[in-house]
């Protein structure tokens, strides 16, 4: 993480389950487009994506499109922050 944070790299938001279902709180950067993004829990990257659509979007398909996937890692880890 810490070498994503030195090229750049800034937290602008998290995951946390609402009704069960993971959702993306974004603090910043939601309609930038061509942008890169991580996933970051417990202090260790869990993927690295691009977004060419506003990022919203992006993490719109994650919400819906991956549920398991996203509601078990919420679930066994504290927190997931997005880069």
């Amino acid at each position: 993480m810490n070498r994503l944070v030195a090229i750049g790299f800034q937290c602008i938001g998290h995951w946390k389950l609402g009704n069960g279902r993971p959702v993306c709180e974004l603090k910043s950067q939601m309609n930038t487009k061509n942008i890169l993004y991580a996933f970051i829990s417990n202090g260790e990257v869990q993927s690295i994506g691009k977004s060419t659509q506003p990022l919203k979007g992006r993490m719109y398909t994650y919400q819906k499109i991956q549920v398991r996937t996203n509601r078990q890692t919420l679930r066994t880890t504290r927190t997931t922050d997005a880069f």
